[in-house]
């Protein structure tokens, strides 16, 4: 088995390399769109200002609306493509990297990570960890609704290659099975409701509105039908 190792094709520290920024993200792009909390912005907006200043990029504000989700990172796309913007700087915590490396990866252009606590390994990742709008995780999520709907008496499956996910959802009542089995109970599924949709389709036979109908209203129908 092969060993690969994702990493940054770039790695700079030291004290003021902020006030450089520019020069590091004009080698990318020509307009770059910033991605920062509005706290964070007015903390260091002064060092901002002199990292971009003289230099042949222009930078593009956007403030993190805090959740690493698939609706701010099309959001965030969404305001590339209205800017025209060709690479992305990510400014902040892991959720801010993780958004950042995600809009780049959607845009296909560059992205440049500056973290700004040093507990996250968002800045080497290769990965991003994508929230619900509500800020739960898929195994988050799937460990809630496999205990409400077990708590309704519901019979639940779950795919997951997670070890770790496995222990928890069987652990709260539900059932592991593989993507292949899944696939087939879901075609053993589709099959018996389209059996039973012909089955009550073909027992029905036609109920027209016309035979329920007054004479006269039928008349009535009838004559508005001709014109």
């Amino acid at each position: 088995m092969a060993n690969i190792l994702c990493s940054p094709s770039k790695y700079v520290q030291g004290a003021g390399e902020m006030k450089k920024l520019g020069e590091y993200a004009q080698k990318y792009g020509k307009k770059a769109l910033v991605l920062i909390t509005e706290s964070g912005y007015k903390r260091i907006e002064d060092v901002l200002k002199v990292g971009f200043e003289g230099y042949d990029i222009e930078p593009v504000y956007e403030y993190f609306n805090r959740e690493c989700s698939k609706t701010e990172i099309n959001r965030l796309v969404a305001v590339m493509n209205e800017k025209g913007c060709d690479v992305v700087i990510g400014i902040g915590g892991g959720k801010i990297l993780d958004t950042a490396k995600a809009v780049a990866y959607y845009k296909e252009v560059p992205v440049l990570i500056c973290p700004t606590i040093a507990s996250t390994d968002a800045p080497c990742s290769a990965l991003s960890v994508i929230y619900t709008d509500e800020g739960e995780t898929a195994d988050s999520w799937i460990e809630r609704k496999t205990y409400e709907l077990n708590r309704n008496g519901d019979k639940v499956f779950v795919v997951t290659s997670d070890y770790a996910e496995q222990i928890n959802i069987l652990g709260s009542g539900a059932y592991r099975i593989s993507a292949r089995e899944f696939r087939e109970e879901y075609k053993r599924a589709k099959k018996q409701i389209e059996e039973k949709v012909q089955a009550s389709a073909g027992g029905l036979g036609r109920n027209e509105l016309g035979g329920r109908l007054h004479e006269h209203v039928r008349a009535h129908f009838e004559k508005l039908r001709r014109r």
